[in-house]
């Protein structure tokens, strides 16, 4: 803040500076009238418009396509500096929600600040400038706006060019036209303001962001070294620096002994509350996964807000007050109405190498009873292999071998194909599961189409859900209780009691039911967040994702 107050004070002297010198000599005969910049400032730009670049030090501008539409929008009149050489309020305010983006996990270097500040700080000290110079801060402060309203808007990293399979929801502004509004109102920094997410969470993390950055990393206690693992009734040198991390980290409370090496009841609520906030096993034993994450440093955890702070642009700006979404990372459903979640319940998600997309749909109907269609690349990487291996060995699972579509679909006995013979490539069969206790997709599915194929549905194999981490499917998601699902998605159709659901759902005959309204669905990918009550949750990184994302923000140029 301080900085930002000092710099607030040599933009206000530069300020003072151009009204001085625009009746002087050095900047008057260069600048004369509004007319004369403004034919500089089109030379400048360009007309024809046959350039593909807008050049500032020998660097392009990063929205040069945009600036071009801005000063065309304007008749090229200037955005931040009149035509005598003053320069304006609103480039002030610019300048400091710019250095405020620290906040967002953003880079102020990015939108050309050195080169913004070195401008200014000449102006500040007397020098005087050129026209050719103040078209050149003139340009900067416009890129430096369009760039970074585009970043709180959209993101500053492509998540479709990052992962591949996350479909975001870019959002769509006229960016320009949003500028030009805000400089006739004098207010661009409180536009800026407008674009950034507007989720609680988001403000939530930006509050968080600021106290991990404030912890003096010489005040974090050592790592706790590497051994067996540690459990209540214990007693082990580790202990000592185990206590300490637990207290800084917030779980033991400051009365605690740390001198002491027993594993104690004490030792054993804190490591429970911290396995809790962080999605672990809460099973009280300080083992491999629980060590890595009880030694993960605050500068780490900044980065993994900063990186969350990021995929937050990427979603919709604006949720449905009445939606289901679902948290990849944290294996978790929540079911929301009136901004408020009504049902929450445990999901199990795509394995590390058949990963759950991120992508938003809208749910439509559900199938009670379903035959499972296997997919292609279960088809190709699973159950070739076995009918390889066995060709009898689908029968005990209801699964059907079939050839053909439609009219022209006939069974085919398994026995009778040469399955050696046959390669992934050129597999001429499908599979179909019949409905059944058996039936991989349980007893309801809940369906919302997509390009990923992706839905929700049940699964005969409840024991899954008693683990922590749940990355057992592949692809689509399963979720705990489905009936308490069907039922609520249903309310409003009469004919639909809580009897009748359990009767469709056990009746072994497929029935596909229209839901009441479309539901909006957002599948999602979370490491981080502040919960209702305050705390900092954080969560495995599932897919490996963090850390090219990261990689991506710093990487210059991205």
């Amino acid at each position: 803040m301080l900085k930002a107050q000092r710099y607030a004070g040599v933009l206000l002297r530069g300020m003072f500076l151009f009204s001085f010198m625009a009746t002087g000599s050095a900047v008057a005969q260069d600048v004369g009238t509004t007319e004369i910049f403004r034919d500089a400032l089109r030379d400048r730009v360009g007309l024809p418009l046959n350039q593909d670049t807008l050049i500032v030090d020998n660097r392009p501008l990063q929205s040069h396509e945009d600036v071009t539409r801005l000063y065309l929008l304007r008749s090229f009149l200037p955005a931040w500096i009149d035509g005598n050489g003053k320069l304006g309020s609103a480039a002030s305010a610019l300048v400091e929600r710019i250095r405020a983006v620290t906040e967002d996990g953003l880079d102020p270097s990015r939108y050309r600040t050195d080169e913004i500040d070195a401008r200014l700080t000449r102006l500040a000290e007397g020098d005087a400038a050129t026209l050719d110079e103040l078209i050149d801060l003139e340009l900067l402060l416009s890129d430096a706006w369009l760039t970074l309203a585009d970043h709180l808007l959209r993101g500053r990293v492509d998540p479709e060019h990052l992962y591949g399979q996350w479909l975001a929801s870019p959002q769509e502004r006229d960016l320009v036209a949003l500028l030009e509004t805000a400089l006739s109102g004098g207010e661009p920094g409180a536009a800026l303001d407008e674009l950034t997410p507007a989720y609680t969470t988001y403000g939530r993390l930006r509050a968080a962001l600021a106290q991990l950055r404030a912890i003096d990393p010489a005040s974090e206690p050592p790592r706790v070294a590497s051994g067996t693992a540690l459990r209540l009734g214990e007693e082990d040198e580790r202990v000592p620096v185990l206590r300490k991390r637990l207290r800084f980290l917030g779980d033991l409370p400051e009365s605690a002994n740390l001198d002491d090496t027993r594993f104690d009841g004490q030792v054993d609520a804190a490591l429970l509350s911290f396995q809790a906030r962080h999605g672990l096993e809460a099973d009280g034993i300080f083992g491999r996964g629980t060590r890595a994450a009880v030694n993960t440093s605050m500068a780490e955890r900044a980065a993994q807000v900063e990186a969350n702070m990021e995929r937050f642009r990427w979603l919709p700006q604006a949720v449905e007050s009445r939606h289901l979404r679902v948290n990849i990372a944290d294996f978790r459903l929540e079911l929301v109405e009136d901004d408020v979640p009504v049902m929450t319940m445990d999901v199990i998600v795509g394995k590390p190498y058949r990963q759950t997309p991120v992508f938003s749909g809208s749910m439509s109907y559900l199938v009670f009873s379903p035959a499972w269609h296997l997919p292609p690349t279960i088809s190709r990487k699973d159950i070739l292999p076995r009918l390889k291996r066995d060709p009898q060995s689908l029968a005990e699972d209801g699964i059907r071998v079939l050839s053909g579509w439609g009219e022209d679909e006939r069974e085919v006995d398994p026995a009778s194909v040469d399955w050696k013979k046959i390669s992934a490539r050129n597999l001429p069969y499908h599979f179909r599961q019949d409905p059944g206790p058996q039936n991989a997709l349980g007893r309801v599915k809940f369906m919302f189409p997509n390009r990923f194929s992706v839905y929700l549905h049940d699964t005969p194999q409840r024991e899954l859900f008693d683990r922590a981490q749940r990355d057992f499917s592949s692809g689509c998601i399963r979720v705990e209780r489905p009936q308490d699902l069907a039922i609520h998605l249903l309310l409003e159709d009469p004919a639909w009691t809580p009897e009748a659901v359990a009767v469709a759902m056990n009746s072994g005959t497929e029935q596909t039911v229209s839901l009441p309204r479309p539901l909006p669905v957002h599948i999602y990918y979370l490491t981080a967040w502040v919960d209702d009550e305050g705390g900092l949750q954080f969560r495995e990184d599932l897919y490996g994702r963090d850390a090219g994302l990261l990689e991506a923000l710093r990487k210059a140029g991205f």
